[in-house]
């Protein structure tokens, strides 16, 4: 999950994602950027989530 949330904050940011899986090319500034990002949406997708098994179990 956090993975596929870095691929796509790198492709939103214009990011090239390397297909070695190594990261060290880029500029901390923009990798500060992604992971900024992922701190503010992880906890929103996670919630969502729990929301939705919460939801699931409600209805069995």
């Amino acid at each position: 999950m956090v993975e596929g949330m870095k691929m796509e904050l790198a492709r939103e940011y214009g990011m090239q994602i390397p297909l070695d899986g190594y990261w060290g090319n880029y500029a901390s500034k923009e990798l500060g950027k992604i992971g900024s990002q992922l701190k503010k949406r992880l906890p929103v997708l996670l919630e969502r989530r729990t929301k939705q098994k919460n939801v699931r179990k409600k209805r069995k």
